[in-house]
């Protein structure tokens, strides 16, 4: 899986002149594991931000939000990267998988050896897979009981209850 992005010549330009970053939505029902970017064009450093939404909203808020009380509303830091001087792919490998993907210029939060100044670099594209059918890790699920098996424990509970009882009735009346 791969999402372009689709801006004046092809790149989306960020750059620290404030914050920038860019939401990807792959849609409520679509959940992608995102593992790499990759830029066209970097300036000076190329330090960025990975953020996923991990909350319990069907859309991911952003409103009103800073970088500092994203985590408190849903979203997950999946971390913070030094990228370098070059262009090419960036890997942050990761096991989240989510419906919407923040992807920007390191902005101060959480730890680590980042610089967080002079960072210019076009956004070309990102990289991941989506989430198959059934496969572990991608949430949500049938919220579906498998009958068959759930009489056949409940019938096997009530004999096993009827039996305990005939004999506790058994052991009264031998005293």
């Amino acid at each position: 899986m791969q999402a372009s992005v689709a801006h004046a010549g092809g790149d989306l330009n960020i750059a620290l002149q404030g914050v920038d970053s860019v939401l990807f939505s792959f849609g409520n029902a679509n959940k992608v594991n995102l593992t790499s970017t990759s830029f066209g064009w970097v300036q000076g450093d190329s330090d960025f931000a990975v953020w996923a939404y991990t909350g319990l909203s069907a859309t991911a808020p952003l409103a009103n939000l800073t970088y500092s009380n994203l985590t408190s509303n849903g979203w997950t830091l999946v971390g913070n990267y030094n990228g370098g001087s070059s262009t090419g792919t960036k890997t942050f490998a990761n096991s989240i998988y989510s419906s919407y993907w923040l992807v920007g210029v390191y902005n101060g939060t959480g730890s680590g050896a980042i610089d967080g100044g002079n960072d210019y670099f076009k956004l070309y594209s990102v990289n991941g897979s989506s989430c198959a059918s059934g496969q572990a890790g991608c949430g949500g699920g049938s919220g579906q009981v498998p009958e068959p098996g759930t009489l056949l424990l409940l019938g096997v509970g009530l004999l096993g209850l009827m039996r305990m009882s005939r004999k506790l009735a058994m052991s009264r009346m031998a005293i």
